[in-house]
């Protein structure tokens, strides 16, 4: 019997993952490593081999690509802004990497954000928001902050549309964005119409999620990755518990921003994600769920490479598309 694409629900999660689709994935984990900045270097050389063509396809030529500084009490906040089309009016997605805070970066995730401009014909800022472990909690989401007013004071100058910026993350990225959804609504002339969050990082209390032990080792992302992220992007065990550095324990989550939030069938991730959907459901909020199967962490970046990924990839677009379209 064929698998179902996703699932909106994890009553039927423990799909298997097909043999092939095993060898992949084990064969492209990462090893942990002592040294972030000899990571950093790794992924950037990734970035721009012949292996990245494979894995996250070809570099999609856009109108206009800007690379941009946002003036801050810190140095520079670097930007890169992806225009699709002369079109005026777009709607907007402010874009944040993955990486556990410590790798990442707008070059790494470069072709991702071309192909997503072309594919929902939105301006795509990406951000490149200060690394751990040089610069630890909170200046992650704090550049984050930075970025959201930046797009909300200079929307005019881009020619985009106010009332339909959204913020989308993967990973640690899914992570600033849940932060950036909830502060700005406290503020009025801030009004996201949106935010996605692929397989988001939302919680450093990894033990309180199954997942986290069930899919460990061998899956992309791994329980002592996580554990070397989180111990470079912490100053403190007090930490985890600030909702800033887990969103997922905000306790009220009611009159968020409408949400897409997707996870992967076998990731350490998963059930922080599901949790969270299940929250911002009964908080009443506007959202849909999908729980992509069989997938590991990842997958929207590599989905070039890997079994089902261009029909998830297809599926998430479409997805975004009727976010932006319907305002659902």
């Amino acid at each position: 019997m064929k698998i179902p694409l996703y699932t909106s629900d994890l009553t039927s999660h423990d799909v298997d993952m097909p043999r092939i689709m095993k060898f992949i994935l084990r064969s492209i984990t990462p090893k942990v490593k002592d040294d972030p900045k000899k990571m950093r270097e790794l992924d950037n050389k990734m970035a721009t081999s012949l292996m990245a063509r494979f894995m996250y396809g070809k570099k999609i030529p856009l109108w206009k690509v800007e690379d941009r500084n946002i003036p801050a009490t810190h140095p520079n906040l670097n930007i890169r802004v992806y225009i699709p089309t002369e079109k005026t009016n777009l709607p907007a997605i402010i874009f944040f990497h993955g990486g556990g805070y410590v790798i990442g970066s707008v070059k790494v995730f470069d072709r991702l954000c071309r192909k997503l401009a072309r594919d929902l014909e939105v301006i795509i800022i990406s951000v490149d928001y200060r690394l751990a472990p040089e610069y630890k909690y909170p200046d992650a989401p704090n550049d984050g902050w930075t970025a959201v007013q930046w797009v909300f004071d200079q929307y005019k100058k881009f020619h985009i549309n106010p009332s339909q910026i959204y913020v989308m993350g993967e990973s640690a990225g899914g992570g600033i964005s849940a932060v950036m959804a909830y502060k700005s609504r406290e503020v009025d002339h801030i009004s996201l119409a949106g935010q996605i969050l692929v397989c988001p990082w939302l919680d450093g209390n990894f033990d309180a999620y199954p997942s986290m032990h069930k899919f460990e080792n061998g899956y992309i992302l791994s329980y002592p990755l996580m554990e070397f992220f989180r111990d470079a992007y912490k100053n403190n065990d007090a930490d985890l518990n600030d909702i800033d550095f887990s969103p997922a324990l905000l306790e009220d989550c009611t009159n968020l921003p409408p949400t897409f939030l997707i996870t992967a069938s076998h990731d350490p991730l998963r059930d922080q994600g599901y949790a969270f959907a299940q929250k911002l459901h009964t908080a009443g909020n506007q959202l849909i769920f999908k729980n992509y199967q069989p997938t590991a962490h990842g997958f929207l970046s590599a989905h070039n490479s890997l079994p089902m990924g261009k029909e998830m990839y297809a599926d998430i677009i479409s997805t975004i598309q009727t976010m932006i379209e319907n305002a659902y």
